[in-house]
Order: structure tokens, then C-alpha cells, then sequence
């Protein structure tokens, strides 16, 4: 995987406390995708499991180093992204491969990059995946 992010700092022994990342490195057309973004930040109870809606401009897919339009995010994301335990501040989310971009091209042989804009720490997270 590819994650890193551009403007962050954080002390690299530790690791990044944020992340964003696909559950694998390549895809084929029409398979379901597991999305999980890391952030203590969006974690806003202690004892109860959250559930995180990207406004927009915080999560966006590139297609081929285009950015599509948020609709069409919209409508290939399954689900918003639920923590996976109480307090965990991880994140998941699932996506369907779409089989054209949001201008109708076939996206076979592309490349899918996801950004998380981290405002906290103003930073740009994100991983590249490729399309079988």
C-alpha cells in the first residue's frame, strides 16, 4: 500500500495516528471494497460505537489522478464509515468498484486513489489501488 500524507507531522517512531487505506492492492470491476480510515479525532464517544459522513472535500476518489465529482463518490461508497469498536477511532466503510468513472469511461487498467483531509493536523492522507 501506498498510505502517506503530505503537510503531517508526527514522530515517526510512534507511526502515524491517521491513516487511510483499501483492504487490498487491486480490484476487479463490480467487487465490494473495504475503505478504513484511522483518527482518534472522529471518535466523539468514549463508551459508544460512532458513525463518520465525510463532509464534503474531506474523503475524495481519484480515478487516473482525476478527482470525479462527489455524486458519484456518493454513489459508489456503500456505506459510511462506522468505528469498529467503542472509542477505537477506526473507521470502515464499504465500496462498490464501479465499472466507468462519472464521465462514463471504462476504468479497467486505472488507478483508484482515495484522500482523507485530515483538518486537524492539516495533512492529506491516502492510497492508490489498480483495477484488474
Amino acid at each position: 500500500m501506498q498510505n502517506y500524507a503530505t503537510g503531517a507531522t508526527y514522530n515517526s517512531n510512534e507511526g502515524p495516528k491517521v491513516d487511510v487505506y483499501f483492504d487490498r492492492q487491486f480490484y476487479k470491476i463490480g467487487q465490494k471494497v473495504i475503505v478504513t480510515i484511522v483518527d482518534r479525532n472522529l471518535s466523539k464517544h468514549y463508551d459508544a460505537i460512532d458513525s463518520y459522513k465525510p463532509v464534503r472535500g474531506f474523503v475524495t476518489i481519484e480515478i487516473d489522478d482525476r478527482t470525479v465529482s462527489d455524486s458519484f463518490t456518493a454513489k459508489i461508497f456503500r456505506s459510511s464509515f462506522k468505528e469498529t469498536g467503542p472509542h477505537t477511532g477506526v473507521f470502515k466503510a464499504l465500496l462498490k468498484v464501479p465499472s466507468t468513472d462519472d464521465l462514463g469511461k471504462s476504468i479497467k487498467g486505472k488507478e483508484i486513489r482515495i484522500n482523507y483531509f485530515d483538518f486537524q493536523n492539516h495533512a492529506i492522507w491516502h492510497d492508490t489501488v489498480s483495477i484488474l
